[in-house]
């Protein structure tokens, strides 16, 4: 029977914790619940090219092995929607703070990035068998670079420090409860729909080079944002959008 607690596989430092649970699945040195939790990432993992920034021991950095059983491939985003409404939960329950889900793959709280996710999912044949959930959590960090002028910390947002290996064993317990079965997982594309950072508001998006105002209207069944700008109807996918700030 699968376990809803995870089991914290703690490292004093990795290139990335995606990276390394990915090598060690190929291995066969892991399993459905395992959290790979770094204390610093040499060179941790955002989507595409992007670098995730963290000072050593201050955040959450860890990728939670989860998996599945009759769960249908085409409906693989909502793993992206389980997620993301559980740590924007999370966040939410413990600043005080609103915390909003950017689409696709960000959790933003005072219109800042507090948190990053990066999902990579193994599919086999028509069914979704397993994801590595990588999360990046600003906790502890008090100062973020100049360069990351968009970057908030739970410790900005309320003078707390907290327990990084508490947080994430609350945080993947409930990530591997809200996924345990692929009915438990359809429960949240409604909610992470209602939580979408700017959902139903105008403002500013760049779509084919150009500037203009838009209004998100949701997501379609494979995650793709649904955005009325210019005049016309978007179906966009990733890096197909930029939002404007």
């Amino acid at each position: 029977m699968k376990t809803n607690q995870p089991r914290l596989i703690i490292l004093e430092e990795c290139i990335s914790t995606n990276t390394l649970a990915a090598e060690m699945l190929a291995a066969s040195q892991a399993a459905h619940g395992d959290f790979f939790i770094a204390l610093y990432q040499t060179a941790g993992r955002g989507y595409g090219q992007n670098i995730w920034y963290s000072s050593r021991s201050n955040n959450l950095l860890g990728t939670l092995l989860v998996s599945f059983d009759g769960f249908p491939a085409r409906e693989q985003f909502l793993v992206t929607c389980a997620v993301s409404v559980v740590i924007a939960d999370f966040i939410a329950e413990q600043t005080g703070e609103q915390a909003y889900v950017k689409w696709p793959n960000d959790i933003f709280v005072c219109d800042k990035k507090i948190c990053g996710l990066l999902i990579e999912n193994q599919i086999i044949g028509d069914e979704l068998r397993l994801s590595l959930i990588g999360i990046g959590l600003n906790v502890n960090e008090t100062a973020f670079p100049h360069y990351l002028p968009q970057a908030i910390s739970m410790t900005q947002l309320d003078a707390k420090q907290r327990n990084i290996e508490s947080i994430a064993t609350q945080i993947g317990s409930s990530i591997l409860h809200s996924l345990s079965t692929y009915d438990q997982a359809r429960s949240f594309r409604e909610k992470y729909t209602e939580r979408l950072y700017r959902l139903g508001t105008s403002a500013l998006y760049k779509v084919d080079d150009k500037t203009a105002t838009g209004v998100i209207r949701g997501v379609d069944e494979f995650g793709r944002l649904l955005l009325y700008c210019d005049g016309k109807d978007f179906v966009l996918g990733f890096k197909e959008v930029e939002y404007v700030f």
